[in-house]
Order: C-alpha cells, then sequence, then structure tokens
C-alpha cells in the first residue's frame, strides 16, 4: 500500500509529463509555421506571428 507522499509523487510526475508532451505539442506547431514560412514568403509574416504565438504557449505549458 502507497502512503499520500508516494501517491502525490506520482501523480506529480504523471502530471509534469503531461504538460512536458502539451509543451512538445505546441513547440511541434510553432516549427511547422516556421517550416510553411519559408515555403510561403507571400504569408511569411502571419506565419512567423503565429509560430511565435505557438512558442509563447510552450513556454507557459513548461513553467506550470
Amino acid at each position: 500500500m502507497m502512503t499520500p507522499s508516494q501517491k502525490q509523487k506520482i501523480c506529480w510526475g504523471k502530471t509534469w509529463e503531461v504538460e512536458m508532451e502539451a509543451a512538445r505539442r505546441l513547440r511541434a506547431m510553432a516549427l511547422l509555421c516556421r517550416q510553411t514560412a519559408a515555403l510561403q514568403p507571400e504569408r511569411s509574416w502571419k506565419l512567423l506571428a503565429e509560430a511565435e504565438y505557438w512558442e509563447h504557449l510552450a513556454a507557459a505549458a513548461s513553467v506550470h
């Protein structure tokens, strides 16, 4: 049987894993925007702004 502190450590570990996975996915979205911007110069300003937005979300997700 686990103690409450052991359960809390397991719960925290899973929460951390979920947050890191979310940050990884958000950074992947930013990367897709940057890659698309390289292929579509006429839309690059919008795509690079969107990439910055996704990076901002990723940074916020990995802080918590």
